[in-house]
């Protein structure tokens, strides 16, 4: 059987997630009978032997040896060599649900012209729902953040648990539709980590696509960033990715001030001109 979706893998130092992934990627395959789904690896910049990993789990892959720039200018990479019609953009660190496959191509086919994305319920490795699905930030939204548990920040509480549409969910892994995503060029690159899936989400919004949640579709997540010891670096990434979330689309004025409250940012960060944000790069 010929399927209409390609599967994009972006990795970064990941060579000890590659068997377990693939290992599930093959069942889910198995069972809908289909050996033929494309498979391309970009791989940022690692130095663990990710590459070799990848190309031993996944022998059908292209491998694209990429720098670090980022989640979304490596998803991109992938997605400019992909015809597909549908593609599935993960992280390394997901194992998929037996059925994920069989569920995904009837997703697909259901889905209306207007769906541009199409979102998996995330669990926990002990098969608890993890927060995956939020509603674009607003200040005041991001303020209550601040009070609320790590892995509870920028989620809505509670989860969805029947298929609807949502403002965004999770970059960890979503279905996205190739000529949605092209038609408003993809992931913002400038966003190095952090933000640019809702960036992404939003956009598609406003030339008419929406977004999809599908509980049937089950993906585990297996290393959340919520769930990590905080690191100074990566939350310093996050905050830049709001900084220049919010000078896009309105309220840059007061995240400046809570970037700077919060000490996240440095003054010459959260004061920079909206032009300055918009140029300057997120990551390192």
């Amino acid at each position: 059987m010929d399927v209409p979706l390609t599967l994009v893998v972006v990795t970064h130092n990941s060579a000890g997630w590659m068997p377990a992934l693939a290992a599930s990627w093959r069942e889910s395959a198995r069972v809908v009978e289909v050996s033929n789904v494309p498979v391309v690896i970009a791989d940022s910049g690692s130095t663990d032997g990710t590459r070799s990993e990848a190309a031993a789990a996944f022998p059908e892959a292209r491998v694209l040896p990429l720098e670090n720039r980022g989640f979304g200018a490596a998803a991109n990479a992938a997605m400019a060599t992909v015809q597909a019609s549908w593609v599935l953009v993960c992280n390394a660190d997901v194992t998929f649900a037996g059925d994920f496959l069989a569920t995904a191509l009837a997703a697909i086919a259901a889905a209306g012209d207007e769906i541009a994305c199409i979102a998996p319920q995330l669990l926990h490795l002990d098969g608890v729902v993890q927060p995956s699905i939020g509603r674009f930030p607003a200040i005041s939204s991001t303020l209550r953040d601040q009070f609320r548990p790590p892995m509870w920040r920028k989620y809505v509480r509670p989860q969805p648990m029947e298929r609807t549409t949502v403002d965004w969910a999770s970059g960890a892994c979503l279905l996205l539709r190739r000529t949605a995503w092209a038609a408003v060029a993809g992931f913002d690159e400038k966003y190095f980590l952090y933000v640019e899936e809702v960036d992404l989400q939003r956009r598609l919004r406003e030339v008419g696509g929406k977004v999809l949640f599908e509980p049937a579709l089950k993906v585990t997540h297996h290393e959340p960033n919520a769930g990590r010891a905080p690191r100074r670096e990566v939350q310093r990434y996050a905050a830049r990715g709001m900084l220049r979330y919010f000078a896009k689309f309105g309220g840059l004025s007061a995240y400046r001030l809570l970037g700077l409250v919060s000490l996240r940012l440095t003054a010459g960060e959260a004061l920079a001109s909206r032009q300055k944000i918009l140029n300057t790069p997120t990551g390192p």
